[in-house]
């Protein structure tokens, strides 16, 4: 298999993975890092389900060769004032 066949494969699953997952909530406010951005949802129940998009594109962005620092993307919730906060890559 290329690399071009490769990268097209792995984007295939990622697409198709992406697709299975309930919408992905809008942020009620966002904050942006050097390597990662920080989004708050009104409700934990909103932050679970941007969790899953947010590991999803993380695994992807990471066979890409992207580097998170320390942060791990999706596997977090915070709870803070306005709401609950979700590292994203």
């Amino acid at each position: 298999m290329t690399i071009d066949a490769q990268d097209k494969a792995v984007r295939t699953e990622y697409e198709r993975v992406k697709a299975e997952l309930p919408p992905c909530p809008k942020p009620i406010k966002t904050e942006s890092g050097c390597k990662v951005a920080w989004y708050t949802y009104a409700t934990r129940q909103e932050a679970e389900i941007a969790c899953l998009h947010a590991r999803l594109q993380a695994e992807y962005y990471s066979y890409l060769g992207y580097d998170f620092g320390w942060q791990s993307p999706g596997y977090d919730i915070t709870e803070v004032a306005d709401g609950f906060t979700v590292v994203w890559p």
